[in-house]
């Protein structure tokens, strides 16, 4: 191998490196590529080149990653891509504010499969069945509210 290709295996692999640590969370593929492209770079410049250029090699091995490592956590570098905001709202919060009760009716506009989209008035709110499908376009009836969440079923029609 020419010391071209040796260099880019070392630098690749601190590359990987690198992006395992202030990237991907744990031991992962990435890091474990990265000490494997390392390990060969280094090996390839000791087996191909010779003892001084592996050494170089291998002192950049050990020194890049340390130094990226300091210069990461000196210059914050993960904060550029850290959650800084929290979600505080609640799913289906909007149900408690309209006072659904129980027998009011209203229309599906998705399948209920077993959660869908129901119209009750003039409001549009995320239901579910008792475990059956319920076709688009379709009359229902809420039969029960627990917490936030509303069940309802197909309207019986009377033939």
């Amino acid at each position: 191998m020419e010391l071209f290709s040796i260099a880019g295996l070392v630098a690749l692999g601190i590359i990987l490196i690198a992006l395992e640590v202030f990237f991907v969370p744990g031991t992962t593929l990435v890091g474990v590529l990265g000490f494997i492209s390392c390990l060969v770079g280094v090996y390839f410049g000791y087996a191909d080149i010779g003892q001084i250029t592996g050494h170089v090699l291998l002192g950049i091995t050990i020194v890049g990653p340390v130094a990226m490592f300091y210069i990461g956590v000196k210059f914050k570098v993960w904060n550029a891509f850290a959650l800084k905001e929290s979600v505080t709202g609640k799913s289906n919060q909007q149900n408690s504010e309209h006072n659904f009760t129980v027998g009011m009716r209203g229309r599906t506009i998705s399948t209920i499969k077993p959660i869908g989209s129901v119209e009750i008035g003039d409001k549009i709110i995320e239901v579910s069945s008792l475990g059956e499908y319920i076709d688009e376009n379709s009359e229902v009836e809420i039969i029960k509210i627990k917490q936030d969440k509303i069940f309802v079923q197909t309207l019986k029609t009377e033939e």
